[in-house]
């Protein structure tokens, strides 16, 4: 089956650039990624994505998970579940894009957490 693949443009701007500042991901408390090297991706009209790399997340609460879904801007995404210490388990709440289009390659070796699920701070590096 061949998908559909879209290039970023004038009627869907997509950019890719180095975040000012201090990242911090937790879930139920637990630092789980903690980042001075996270991308801001800006994407239309949608809220900005941090993506952090993978070097930079806790690897002991990351759970493979089977779960994909495309996007024709972006390419193929798997998803990861954490498990933090506590026990308390987030299925999906990490994606990335192993091999992303050429258009966003910068987000290779990038995880990205959903904000309305996962605590993510950003502290601005002039602060």
């Amino acid at each position: 089956m061949s998908r559909q693949v879209l290039e970023p443009g004038v009627d869907h701007p997509i950019t890719i650039e180095p975040t000012r500042g201090h990242v911090v991901v937790r879930i139920a408390g637990h630092v789980v990624a903690d980042s001075q090297d996270a991308l801001t991706l800006r994407e239309a009209s949608y809220p900005p994505v941090y993506y952090l790399p993978v070097t930079d997340v806790d690897s002991g609460v990351l759970r493979p998970s089977a779960t994909s879904t495309y996007c024709p801007y972006k390419g193929e995404a798997s998803y990861h579940s954490v498990e933090a210490p506590d026990g308390t388990r987030l299925d999906d709440v990490i994606w990335f894009y192993e091999q992303p289009y050429p258009a966003v390659a910068d987000i290779a070796g990038h995880v990205a957490f959903y904000a309305n699920r996962a605590e993510i701070t950003v502290t601005d590096a002039g602060a």
